[in-house]
């Protein structure tokens, strides 16, 4: 019996265990540790986001125990394949894994997008992507989706997608695939926004990520399914707010709850359609977000009930609002300013602030503020603007505090705007927040990085439109003051004096002038951080570039102006966003005055500043080159004159202000197109690493007019060939003191004899001073001067804000006249090429001689597409008369490429590039044509 019992326990406890077993048995799912803000790692290990939330929110409502398993997105779908997870997260079918996986319902549905680098400004459509290497995460569902839609793809495959955003930052892929979502990390977003804009992306699909197991646990799937059928609207909506943003079960898109009668911040218009301040933010917004808004108005009380029921989903309201512990503030909109109104009845009779009647709306959060600086006088609450405009006429107030612009507004429209007068001195400021309901981060994440995206100058536009008074402009055209955060602040003002170093002798980028002060373009960019960021700075002068550069490297100064970025020094320095562009340029004696290759420079003697970057790509290109290192400009112009060395390369403006100061008269100074414009940065000491986000801030606002005045300041009519006039006017002088010598002598003897020398010596100097800038065949200007003037057209341009086009010409098979026909048949073809030419162009454009077989055209003020592209057709017309009336027995073609400033390129060299890029596309046609972009 007892043997019984016993035995019989034991069999009862081992089935309670195996039940307990059984019950306590998790199910193992695999989870991607990158994929924000679907599923990822967070930083305390754990996994995290919108479908890891649905999963525990399935196991609650199953009642089964769960345990994630984090690993990289390769390894998370090895996890599934060899049943060491039971089940996926969420993943996008393919056929592929339609071989391995078996899966359920959708979880979740996600847009996937190629994005763009802005430098591949030709690439508009998935058509375009050929010949690029698209960047993808390894065993995504992109390779698969892009592979069917692009047949010819190719592709650079990175094993998770951090390891992609850091190539696509560094600019090792121009094109990547990824899904709409956000990047964890602030600073990761705003660098992989600022590459790859937002408007650039290009659509694959929409993705629904599912659920998915292995072929062989396929029974299980039913039980999940069934599990995520149970789970109600209300919890889905909740999840789906925390990680994604709005919930459009009622309306696509955000609603966003606005006051009527609020001019000039919203209202609706005679035509039904709602305006305002308010509403051309929100469309901003929307456009950035790629986010529907619809706008909805309620009174104030309406509108927050409403935002707490879930109706809509922002409320823009007041600091009062945000004392509801349902709601939080998500962005701060903008600030309004608040004026005091007096009564004319009453003007006249108030001489100070004392003993007066004053009104106030309330809930204002200056109120405490007012009483304390009208302590003798009585302040009364009331419910609105117009109760207030009421009291003050019937005369039981003598004046009253409002919201300037809107009360401006109201008093018009009443017909009584001469009936008070605006008190300059008592002004106020009450913000205006973007409000939301409490625990909705996804739209909060999604208003913040859309806001963000929005330019400094838009902003500043929009609000100039509605509020007229620039006195009440606060918060987005100030033009010495940004919105920083408190934070931000802080660190301004905790701040010591900044050591700033520069070269004393680089003008006019920077120099130390007679008196010893920090002066130049630089000086002025500099003064303009200052100024909007209230920092302190002492400049410290120093005689060479290398000097320099090892200042800021070991901290004996703070930052550096025009500083190129480059891998090397990224190691030891912070850089600012570039400020500054600055053209590449060569000083040569006049027996290398035709040099605009680089590969023309073999064996020569090139003298260049020591620490310049430019070092390592022009020995790359021309290895023979002999390096000559100089320690400044002013010694690499003179190693040229003085014969050490045969070029001297540095920046144009640095090199025009040298030898228009200095007099080197007998130096040919000409652009060096090949080398690509050089952008200046600020380069910073790591220590202050925080600092570069508020230099960036300050220098978006150094706009284009800005940066206009500060270049005529500095470089006041400079030109390329601004040192031919000073030869010419020597030239002259050295003759008439030559005549006015020989007058005293034998005036009446040598008077013909003078006179002839002194016109053959003009004509011998004109000839000179054409040959300079005229090609010598075909009479039409050279490169020199094309480059002259095609820096004069963008100057203009850019302050005119209009546009010019770029026609660069080829002739197909040129050589093919010269071997045939002999060289005298090609010379006149060419004369004949530009003679047709020319005749196809206003007198206010530009014809040059480019090459042996090119020429460029610069058309002036060319505001219509269809008129470009007429007088390239044209051309074409022109140029096929002339070669069948000159070769007809040889298979000469023309080609046309065709750039538009500023669209295509805003400087001279890369609307060159450009076009010549476009001509060699219209090459691929056998016929006749032209190419525009």
């Amino acid at each position: 019996m007892k043997t019984f019992i016993r035995l019989s326990a034991l069999i009862f406890c081992s089935f309670i265990s195996f039940l307990s077993v059984c019950k306590e048995s998790p199910l193992i799912i695999a989870v991607g540790n990158d994929s924000f803000p679907f599923q990822y790692q967070n930083d305390v290990g754990n996994a995290d986001g919108y479908l890891v939330d649905l999963w525990k929110e399935w196991s609650k409502s199953t009642d089964t125990p769960i345990e994630f398993r984090v690993a990289n997105w390769p390894e998370s779908l090895e996890l599934v394949e060899n049943g060491t997870a039971d089940v996926h997260a969420g993943m996008a079918s393919t056929r592929p894994r339609e071989v391995i996986f078996e899966f359920g319902e959708p979880l979740a549905n996600v847009s996937a997008h190629l994005y763009v680098h802005h430098l591949a400004d030709h690439v508009s459509t998935l058509e375009d992507v050929s010949g690029y290497a698209i960047g993808i995460v390894q065993e995504s569902a992109h390779q698969a989706l892009l592979s069917k839609l692009i047949p010819e793809a190719s592709f650079k495959v990175f094993d998770s997608r951090t390891s992609l955003l850091d190539a696509a930052t560094k600019g090792d892929i121009l094109i990547f695939a990824g899904l709409n979502g956000y990047l964890r990390e602030r600073s990761r977003q705003f660098d992989i926004t600022g590459l790859f804009p937002y408007e650039k992306r290009i659509k694959i699909s929409e993705i629904p990520l599912q659920i998915a197991t292995s072929k062989r646990k396929a029974s299980s799937l039913s039980k999940i399914n069934e599990g995520f059928s149970q789970l109600t609207d209300a919890s889905i909506r909740e999840i789906k707010q925390r990680w994604i943003g709005f919930d459009s079960h009622h309306v696509a898109g955000i609603s966003v709850a606005l006051s009527k009668d609020n001019e000039p911040f919203s209202e609706f218009g005679a035509n039904g359609i709602p305006h305002g301040l308010y509403i051309d933010l929100w469309r901003a917004w929307s456009q950035a977000a790629k986010t529907k808004v619809n706008f909805v108005f309620y009174d104030k009380d309406e509108s927050l009930t409403a935002l707490k029921e879930g109706d809509i989903e922002v409320v823009i309201a007041d600091p009062s609002s945000l004392n509801d512990s349902e709601l939080i503030n998500a962005w701060k909109l903008n600030d309004v300013k608040h004026r005091l109104f007096i009564h004319s009845d009453k003007n006249e009779k108030i001489d100070t602030f004392d003993n007066l009647k004053i009104g106030v709306l309330e809930g204002v959060n200056y109120y405490e503020d007012l009483k304390k600086a009208l302590n003798k006088s009585n302040i009364v609450v009331f419910k609105s603007v117009t109760n207030m405009m009421q009291a003050s006429i019937e005369g039981n107030l003598d004046g009253f505090i409002a919201a300037a612009a809107a009360t401006q507004h109201k008093l018009l429209i009443n017909e009584i705007w001469s009936e008070f007068f605006q008190v300059p001195d008592v002004e106020y400021s009450s913000p205006n927040y973007v409000v939301i309901q409490r625990g909705n981060d996804g739209l909060k994440r999604k208003l913040v990085e859309g806001y963000n995206r929005l330019p400094y100058n838009q902003l500043s536009e929009i609000e100039k439109k509605w509020v007229l008074n620039p006195a009440d402009q606060v918060h987005l055209v100030s033009d010495t003051i940004l919105t920083l955060s408190a934070n931000q602040i802080d660190f301004l003002e905790k701040l010591p004096v900044l050591k700033l170093g520069y070269l004393k002798s680089w003008a006019p980028l920077e120099f130390q002038d007679e008196n010893g002060h920090f002066n130049g373009i630089n000086a002025d960019v500099i003064e303009h951080i200052k100024t909007h960021l209230k920092l302190k700075i002492r400049p410290i002068a120093y005689d060479t570039w290398p000097q320099l550069l090892n200042a800021l490297k070991t901290g004996d100064v703070d930052i550096v102006g025009s500083v190129a970025k480059s891998n090397d020094r990224e190691k030891s320095f912070e850089f600012s966003s570039s400020y500054w562009p600055t053209s590449w340029a060569i000083v040569s004696r006049f027996e290398h005055a035709g040099l605009f290759s680089l590969n023309q420079l073999s064996n020569l003697k090139v003298a260049l500043v020591n620490g310049y970057d430019v070092k390592d790509k022009l020995l790359s290109i021309s290895p023979s080159i002999k390096i000559i290192p100089v320690d400044n400009t002013q010694s690499g112009v003179e190693a040229v004159a003085n014969g050490k060395a045969d070029i001297f390369i540095n920046k144009l403006m640095t090199l025009a202000s040298l030898m228009k100061s200095e007099g080197y008269h007998d130096l040919n100074l000409s652009l060096l197109p090949e080398i690509s414009m050089q952008q200046s940065h600020f380069g910073v000491n790591p220590k202050y690493n925080e600092l570069i986000p508020l230099l960036n801030i300050a220098l978006d606002q150094l706009d284009q007019t800005k940066k206009q005045d500060i270049y005529l300041k500095w470089v006041p009519g400079a030109n390329l060939s601004e040192h031919y006039k000073y030869r010419r006017w020597m030239a002259y002088l050295s003759v008439i003191l030559a005549i006015v010598t020989l007058s005293f002598l034998t005036y009446w003897r040598m008077n013909n004899k003078v006179q002839r020398e002194r016109v053959k010596r003009h004509k011998v100097e004109q000839r000179i001073q054409y040959l300079n800038t005229h090609d010598n065949l075909t009479g039409l200007l050279n490169r020199r001067l094309l480059d002259d003037r095609l820096t004069s057209a963008v100057l203009t341009h850019s302050r005119e804000q209009t546009r010019f086009a770029v026609m660069f010409i080829g002739l197909d098979n040129f050589k093919l006249v010269n071997e045939m026909k002999g060289y005298s048949h090609g010379d006149e073809l060419l004369v004949a090429v530009a003679n047709a030419l020319a005749g196809t162009i206003r007198k206010s454009d530009t014809l040059a001689r480019f090459g042996s077989d090119e020429f460029v055209i610069v058309l002036n003020r060319a505001q219509e597409f269809d008129a470009v592209c007429q007088v390239a057709e044209n051309a074409l017309v022109a140029l096929n008369r002339v070669i069948e009336a000159q070769v007809p027995d040889v298979p000469v073609t023309a080609s046309i490429g065709v750039a538009f400033y500023p669209m295509d390129a805003d400087n001279p060299i890369e609307l060159l590039k450009q076009a010549d890029k476009l001509m060699q596309l219209a090459k691929d046609n056998p016929e006749n044509s032209y190419m525009t972009s």
